[in-house]
């Protein structure tokens, strides 16, 4: 066999995809998905059961914050897991560990919220 002195080698490192992708943004791993909110609005999940027993003082203290639950079917052309029978029947929820429930908010009444919590004024 004869070496050609010529020939130059390239290192395989140098043949990977990943040099030629562009850098991607992360984002933390969920296992909640959720539709996007409309415009003005922003989504939230929400304990609404952890360990076998409802969380009433969570969930209460949501809604008197302005949440409001969202609806399986004002997503019809969507698949979201909603929750089948009880008091929470046709919302947005998901039952792992803990029941999780999607509420939503208008953006303005949400920043008014947020301000009151920092005030110390929500429990």
């Amino acid at each position: 066999m004869v070496k050609d002195e010529n020939t130059i080698k390239t290192s395989r490192a140098s043949e990977t995809r990943v040099k030629n992708d562009r850098p991607k943004v992360w984002t933390p791993p969920s296992s909640l998905d959720a539709p996007p909110a409309p415009d003005g609005f922003r989504h939230r999940w929400i304990r609404a059961e952890s360990v076998g027993f409802d969380d009433t003082k969570n969930v209460s203290g949501k809604l008197r914050s302005g949440w409001e639950f969202v609806r399986a079917d004002e997503y019809p052309d969507s698949n979201y897991p909603a929750v089948k029978d009880g008091k929470y029947a046709g919302v947005i929820g998901v039952l792992k560990n803990e029941k999780k429930l999607l509420q939503t908010i208008l953006l303005r009444n949400s920043t008014q919220v947020c301000r009151s919590a920092k005030r110390g004024r929500l429990v």
